[in-house]
């Protein structure tokens, strides 16, 4: 049997926290009090605009505005080029001390001599909405890449995956969508992935229903399975934030 590792990357090999030391100089002792109330926020934020579909920017709102909110409570005043350098820094975390080393004694494991004849299993992401705060490879540079780990003996292509706009229009995620299905024909009309190229692995609750439609074998419905809390749940703290304008449908 084929064998797969996935990661979840923040908090894992990604040490969040790693932004109490840029914390330091604006916030002083209470810098570990803000990183962990910014990451709550952060995460909280990013949860419930998908699930009201207030999407604004995306993730990088999120963390602005979770960044303000926890200034707010612990009364930390920011300059401006301190907020810059803050959010600048959350894009280039530090990893764990034992991941790469971990990742290290991992990857021998999986290529030794023991391990060969197992094939990893692989979903190339593609870019198709060409955002540039999307990871994942162009789409005119796709159909060259899969031909590429077509040929590494320990990898084994399973198919695409890819991510529509966080912006709730379901005409642009079906666009995206139709071209990922459009790059996914192309391969298997070249024969890539030796006949196991099947899964197309788009769509989140929002706009899963856009990506069946569009050929979806995998989708991601995390937000419609566990919902959100529960209708009439209000924060005991006055503190004035996001929470507010996401409960009446207001945009930020």
């Amino acid at each position: 049997m084929p064998l797969t590792i996935a990661f979840d990357v923040y908090g894992t090999l990604i040490d969040t926290a790693g932004v109490v030391t840029a914390l330091e100089g604006p916030a002083g002792g209470r810098a570990a009090e803000v990183a962990r109330l910014w990451r709550d926020k952060q995460l909280e934020y990013s949860f419930r605009r998908g699930l009201m579909r207030l999407y604004g920017d995306g993730f990088a709102q999120c963390t602005r505005e979770a960044l303000d909110y926890a200034c707010l409570v612990h009364g930390v005043d920011l300059l401006p080029e301190e907020r810059v350098r803050l959010l600048d820094g959350y894009r280039r975390l530090p990893a764990f001390q034992d991941a790469a080393p971990a990742l290290g004694r991992m990857a021998a494991a999986v290529w030794s001599s023991k391990m060969m004849g197992r094939k990893a299993n692989v979903l190339l992401q593609i870019n198709a909405s060409e955002e540039k705060s999307k990871s994942g490879v162009a789409v005119g540079a796709a159909v060259h890449l899969a031909e590429q780990i077509d040929s590494m003996p320990n990898l084994q292509l399973l198919g695409l995956m890819t991510m529509a706009p966080l912006t709730g229009d379901l005409d642009a995620a079906r666009f995206v969508f139709g071209r990922t299905r459009e790059i996914f024909e192309e391969m298997r009309w070249h024969k890539i992935g030796g006949g196991k190229l099947r899964h197309l692995s788009m769509g989140m609750s929002n706009d899963y229903e856009d990506a069946i439609l569009e050929g979806a074998t995998l989708i991601r419905v995390g937000t419609a399975l566990f919902g959100g809390k529960a209708e009439g749940d209000h924060d005991t703290d006055d503190t004035p934030d996001l929470d507010a304008q996401l409960r009446k449908g207001g945009k930020s």
